[in-house]
């Protein structure tokens, strides 16, 4: 892979500083310290500080599809078997990392104060109903391929 982009550096920079100082704490003045680039690299990718987070948010949703898309369309293993082995990746995914989980943090933060953050499909999803009664297509494909064949079965 080559040089990262603009774009890819901001948004890398921006989550570590949102996670750091929070939503309302950071500025992109934090952001331009530390991603390296200057003001103006960061206002031709993005409107301001929202924007950006926004654009965090959507990165996130990319990398956790991506980790999950495989253990949910694993037809090898039985359908509860898939669904108990996500939930456990991303629950030692937040508890191995003592800052504790970005998106859960941003979500008290700001997501009640802003629709367009709280409509974000990354703070939806921590719902289960979302992955049956979403549009989000993606999401609903792989909950309903991992619940396959499990009719009458209980979750405890």
């Amino acid at each position: 892979m080559g040089e990262p982009t603009r774009r890819a550096m901001a948004v890398e920079a921006a989550r570590e500083v949102f996670w750091a100082r929070g939503y309302e704490d950071a500025s992109i003045a934090d952001i331009i310290e530390a991603s390296g680039l200057n003001r103006y690299a960061i206002y031709a990718e993005f409107e301001g500080k929202r924007e950006l987070f926004l654009a965090c948010l959507a990165d996130f949703v990319a990398e956790r599809r991506a980790r999950i898309a495989p253990i949910l369309f694993d037809a090898a293993r039985p359908p509860l078997a898939r669904l108990r082995r996500a939930f456990h990746m991303m629950i030692d995914e937040m508890l191995s990392d003592r800052r504790g989980c970005l998106m859960s943090q941003t979500a008290i933060e700001v997501a009640r104060d802003d629709p367009v953050i709280r409509d974000q499909p990354v703070y939806t999803q921590q719902n289960a109903r979302y992955w049956i009664t979403s549009e989000d297509e993606w999401y609903k494909a792989a909950y309903h391929n991992a619940l396959a064949g499990t009719a009458g079965v209980y979750f405890d």
